[in-house]
């Protein structure tokens, strides 16, 4: 969980794990089988994560306060590179911990160090 510095399971949960899985569904997809084989290096799953980040990255909205009459509206998650920078390391992070880390515990002795 060190990857994922001080966020918590529930920001991780909301803001990737949410959305990937309901990309997965949609492309009909198990989500903890495409981030395992995602780990593994495979290049259909690589696919399915870069179909998921630009997606993520052009329709991912949150409503935020404005300066104005409306004082909600609708505003982009993914702004610059940075921020897409940090949508990937998040679930890459969270897949290692909470995917990785289950098989590591399960077979120790192929867990590489």
């Amino acid at each position: 969980m060190e990857a994922l510095g001080r966020v918590s399971k529930p920001f991780v949960r909301l803001l990737v794990a949410k959305p990937l899985r309901s990309f997965c569904r949609l492309t009909k997809r198990n989500s903890a089988r495409v981030w395992e084989e995602f780990l593994l290096g495979r290049r259909e799953a690589r696919r399915t994560i870069q179909g998921f980040l630009q997606s993520y990255v052009r329709n991912a909205l949150q409503m935020r306060i404005v300066l104005n009459a409306r004082e909600y509206a609708k505003m982009r998650v993914v702004t610059n590179a940075s921020t897409v920078v940090g949508v990937w390391r998040l679930p890459v992070a969270a897949a290692d911990f909470y995917v990785m880390g289950a098989k590591r515990q399960v077979q120790p002795e192929r867990a590489s160090s």
